[in-house]
């Protein structure tokens, strides 16, 4: 009789105690459930904040290049010139250039300073330039008191020979949206622009109306570059200018 009540006892016991586990384990797993759904909200919410953020980033590291004539367009200031300095660092590259000719654009200095930090994605990119000596024909972009920096990525230096532009010094072939321009099309674009220009200029110089160049010097930076003097709100402004370009340019 004894172990008869002990046994009921016991089952008593037993379904109590998994009536009360399986309520109990309601709530928790719903509360388990809710948890795990709000994490998912925030790591979703993370991510695409993250993603927003490399915005700017991926869009810097995109290469900024166009077609010969729209190189041409893109440039404030094209010249030729002479390579008169060339110092290559680790993390930046300087060149010093005497002007001869401006063809394009209000550059008054006779001797231009460009300079470049190494980009982390391409390294120097189009930023090479010839021995000390070699003449050259520029494509810039910027202007007085906030620097100059190459009009695009890729093939903004040529080199002259002869009073033509002859070639690309480390030119690119370059491909956009199924469109293909060769080496030797960006040559062909220069020197017709060159010769078109130059003869102009010789004309004024003639007539005795050639406007003087000041002396002076000038600080020319890449692409998301600052100038060493220049002010915050330059800086801030050439880094967005470049920014909204290559989203043009997709």
């Amino acid at each position: 009789m004894r172990k008869k009540w002990l046994m009921i006892m016991g089952t008593g016991i037993l379904a109590v105690t998994f009536t009360t586990a399986a309520l109990a384990a309601s709530p928790i797993k719903l509360l388990v459930n809710g948890l795990m759904r709000r994490k998912r909200w925030l790591y979703s919410f993370l991510l695409t904040g993250a993603l927003l953020l490399s915005l700017p980033a991926v869009a810097s590291a995109r290469l900024l290049v166009s077609s010969p004539e729209g190189t041409l367009q893109a440039a404030d200031v094209i010249i030729t010139g002479t390579v008169t300095a060339r110092e290559y660092g680790e993390a930046e590259r300087r060149v010093t250039i005497k002007v001869h000719e401006v063809l394009q654009g209000d550059l008054q200095v006779d001797e231009l300073s460009l300079a470049m930090q190494k980009n982390r994605v391409y390294g120097w990119v189009g930023f090479d330039f010839p021995d000390p000596g070699t003449e050259i024909f520029l494509l810039l972009r910027g202007q007085a008191g906030q620097g100059y920096w190459l009009a695009r990525d890729l093939n903004c230096v040529a080199v002259v020979e002869g009073g033509r532009v002859t070639s690309l010094y480390q030119g690119s072939n370059v491909g956009i949206n199924g469109d293909r321009w060769s080496r030797e099309d960006y040559v062909a674009a220069y020197n017709a622009f060159y010769q078109a220009h130059r003869s102009s200029q010789e004309e004024t110089r003639e007539s005795g109306d050639r406007p003087g160049i000041a002396a002076g010097a000038g600080t020319g930076l890449p692409v998301g570059q600052q100038p060493a003097n220049g002010s915050l709100f330059s800086r801030v402004w050439r880094y967005w200018r470049g920014f909204w370009e290559r989203l043009m340019d997709e």
